[in-house]
């Protein structure tokens, strides 16, 4: 049983997502504010000691044929000083448009719950829209950390699959060998 962590490193927040221990499963756990290299570091040794980790995923955006840029190379170094600050393993993930995913889910939710109908006009139902209040400061904030956990979650949760589907792949080649005699 693993616990893999999953973080979606920006420049004020870092998202976090965890797996469940089957390795299945991942869940949004928080957003960590990015406000001096030693407590971002001592929040993520919070999550990793919680959540008993055994590795932690990081993703790493990168261009748009697949190469490094400036904005990797610095997420790399701050995976590295993370790793050598968790003891852990790190793993590395191109995460291009899981941000931009995870807002679009964290709308669908928004829109879901009933803030606007269906078509935004209130046809859908004959009822007049509900809109919602402007929101504060305060709201914008806890929206963009839900988002980036969120962002995490999709990393991690794609992960996970494309794992799980390698391990698959093999145990079905590995069992394609087998003959039996009748």
């Amino acid at each position: 049983m693993t616990v893999i962590i999953g973080l979606d490193v920006g420049d004020r927040r870092i998202g976090v997502a965890a797996s469940d221990p089957t390795g299945l499963l991942a869940s949004p756990v928080g957003a960590i504010i990015r406000t001096d290299l030693a407590s971002t570091l001592d929040g993520i040794s919070s999550v990793v000691r919680d959540r008993s980790a055994t590795s932690i995923l990081v993703g790493v955006p990168l261009g748009l044929q697949g190469e490094a840029t400036k904005r990797s190379d610095n997420i790399r170094l701050l995976a590295a000083r993370i790793g050598a600050h968790t003891g852990l393993p790190m793993v590395f993930r191109d995460e291009r448009n899981t941000s931009q995913d995870a807002s679009r889910m964290a709308t669908a939710v928004d829109l879901a719950g009933g803030h606007v109908d269906a078509l935004g006009d209130g046809s859908s139902t004959g009822r007049r829209a509900r809109l919602r209040p402007i929101p504060t400061a305060r709201e914008r904030e806890a929206r963009r950390r839900r988002t980036d956990a969120l962002a995490a979650t999709v990393l991690l949760q794609a992960y996970l699959d494309e794992r799980r589907d390698r391990k698959s792949t093999r145990l079905n080649s590995s069992h394609a060998n087998i003959s039996y005699a009748v």
